[in-house]
């Protein structure tokens, strides 16, 4: 099957082949996906990353044949700022944080035939001490981002789009659903043994897991809820100080770091 990259900041990947239709996430420039089927403008899709299916707009994407990958020559970066302009001799385009580019020199990358120069921050070869720091600065980055449903980039995003983001940085890739993510990584099974990075999943009155979020120490948790924010959790959830109320219900702790 033919296989695609996408081209373009940020693509919606929609439930159903429309432009109507609910956006389930996101693919950022430079990642890669499977083409599953057709439909007159629309791509069925499955993304390298995390294996997530959906609709994108053909015309969003650039196609390539395996062998052939125009943007596969050298090994893949990420972006760090949470967004950035790379210019070109007769445009600019924005990147959001987490967006691929194989840089050459004088951080140039290629695109749609146009040489593109980029100046801001890259993850590349983070060593494991430094894990943990690179998760909670670019958490830090992502503060008061705004809820939106399916999103992963800084102009909007969901709780499981933030905590995978966060992990694609270093180098982990995390599967794009909270009820998804939670079946990896390592049990930590009381809130007093968790550790900055590991993730914490909540559930609803039917026992679902639909809530995820970062624990940046044993007792406070920065997660998409209304919009990026920092929260108290105890072993029985999350605590909302100003509206004194608890908001989501504990369910498990994963462990995602060695």
């Amino acid at each position: 099957m033919d296989t695609g990259r996408g081209i373009l900041s940020a693509i919606p990947l929609r439930a159903e082949p429309s432009h109507r239709s609910e956006m389930v996430s996101q693919l950022l420039f430079g990642e890669t996906f499977l083409i599953n089927e057709i439909m007159e403008e629309w791509y069925h899709i499955t993304s390298h990353l995390d294996h997530y299916q959906g609709w994108i707009a053909a015309h969003q994407a650039s196609l390539f044949a395996t062998q052939n990958d125009p943007m596969s020559t050298r090994p893949s970066v990420l972006t760090y700022e949470p967004v950035l302009r790379a210019s070109s001799i007769t445009r600019s385009m924005l990147l959001f944080m987490g967006s691929s580019l194989t840089l050459g020199s004088h951080k140039e990358f290629v695109c749609v035939d146009e040489t593109y120069t980029y100046h801001g921050r890259i993850t590349d070869h983070i060593l494991p001490e430094n894990e943990v720091a690179t998760l909670i600065e670019a958490a830090m980055m992502l503060l008061d981002t705004p809820y939106l449903w399916g999103g992963r980039t800084v102009a909007g995003i969901d709780c499981s789009g933030f905590v995978q983001l966060l992990y694609k940085l270093i180098g982990i890739a995390l599967q794009r659903d909270a009820r998804m993510q939670a079946s990896q990584g390592e049990d930590v099974y009381f809130i007093y043994e968790a550790r900055a990075g590991d993730l914490a999943f909540f559930q609803n009155d039917n026992g679902d897991i639909v809530h995820v979020g970062m624990l940046l120490n044993n007792h406070q948790i920065i997660h998409a809820h209304g919009r990026v924010r920092m929260d108290s959790i105890d072993q029985q959830g999350i605590y909302d100080n100003v509206r004194r109320k608890y908001t989501h219900h504990l369910r498990l702790i994963k462990r995602m770091l060695p």
